[in-house]
């Protein structure tokens, strides 16, 4: 498996702390007219609403319940391979652990 840095891994728990699911509003740097997107984190995609029924499992249920509670949301930042994000986090818990 590749290697991440903290910043990544640090931003995938961030996601995988929601559900694998985040409204890409919140995933911005800046404020005012100067906001531009943070960098997406290993194993994650940027997808349109619409696109939500081609995830399956824990991360589109995630996405639909997000969607009921936010119903103008249109863009999602979400975990498209859960297995291998999950593996890179442990993964640099234990690099750090030893």
């Amino acid at each position: 498996m590749r290697k991440f840095n903290k910043v990544q891994i640090s931003n995938l728990e961030y996601v995988l702390r929601h559900g694998g699911v985040i409204p890409s509003s919140e995933w911005t740097n800046g404020s005012g007219r100067y906001v531009t997107r943070r960098a997406l984190p290993p194993f994650c995609e940027l997808i349109d609403v619409w696109d939500v029924r081609y995830l399956r499992g824990e991360v589109r249920r995630n996405a639909e319940r997000l969607l009921r509670k936010r119903p103008r949301v249109q863009r999602l930042v979400v975990v498209t391979n859960l297995r291998g994000a999950r593996a890179a986090v442990k993964g640099a818990e234990y690099a750090t652990s030893s």
